[in-house]
């Protein structure tokens, strides 16, 4: 990992660090590709005989509303934060409402995050070997099978999570901080709790002043569209996403059960 480690001076070098040549990528690529579409299979399959999980509608039902032009907090309740219901909303309005079409959509963010895992340590090691272990860790992971498959914010905030990580870390082109930020914002978008993050990043940014500020620059850029229902009707967006957990009982308040949250 060293050719990706930061050093005082980055901000003013214009090397970019050493990866694995032209024809490695072109390899590691093209074995994601078809780890990719392996993956699809078998969690397609996973998808459709997983057991409903009851809060499953609530999220089905936000993105057909917002298909049908709804918006949430302001047209009907939504406990989370608002991308969940667009990106599924819009998935909906291609190919259909149902619940198999969300878990279709599910099962193909979780196939990426796994090809996108396998191909970031690859690249990072230079080894196929540790990059497949990985892979075998993720694909049989009970927590990935049993909910990345299913239509809620798991395998979409995940895949951001993903994507903020590698675009910060490669540090190929300064532009690839800001999208980071994006990415983490994205992500934050999907579901609240994962700007938790945001102080790991900016830890590990600390070296580079001008670095931070693009990550940080990119987060905020992916919040803003939050700003509409924060200006519409900010005691519906804050008991939505807040008010409305804290009011909870048991491990799934706000405020509670902390060994649980830890």
């Amino acid at each position: 990992m060293s050719q990706y480690i930061d050093i005082p001076n980055a901000e003013a070098s214009t090397k970019s660090p050493v990866g694995p040549p032209g024809a490695a990528m072109r390899r590691i690529l093209a074995v994601s590709v078809v780890l990719l579409v392996a993956q699809m299979g078998f969690f397609l399959a996973i998808s459709r005989h997983r057991i409903i999980d009851g809060d499953e509608g609530i999220y089905l039902l936000a993105a057909r509303l917002v298909k049908e032009h709804k918006v949430p907090y302001l047209d009907f309740f939504y406990q989370q934060m608002p991308a969940l219901p667009f990106v599924y909303g819009l998935w909906m309005k291609l190919i259909g409402t149902s619940w198999y079409a969300g878990r279709t959509l599910s099962a193909i963010f979780a196939s990426i995050v796994g090809a996108g895992l396998f191909a970031a340590i690859w690249r990072e090691t230079r080894k196929p070997f540790p990059a497949a272990f990985a892979l075998a860790l993720y694909v049989t992971h009970a927590d990935v099978l049993g909910w990345f498959v299913t239509v809620k914010t798991y395998a979409l905030s995940a895949l951001f999570l993903l994507a903020a990580h590698q675009l910060t870390t490669s540090n190929r082109n300064r532009s690839g901080v800001l999208l980071g930020g994006l990415a983490l914002g994205l992500a934050t978008d999907v579901r609240l709790y994962c700007a938790a993050l945001l102080p790991l990043f900016l830890i590990w940014l600390y070296r580079r002043r001008k670095s931070w500020r693009r990550f940080s620059s990119g987060f905020l850029l992916a919040l803003l569209p939050n700003m509409y229902f924060v200006g519409k009707n900010p005691r519906a967006f804050y008991f939505d996403n807040l008010g409305y957990h804290a009011i909870r009982t048991g491990h799934a308040g706000l405020v509670q059960d902390w060994p649980q949250k830890l």
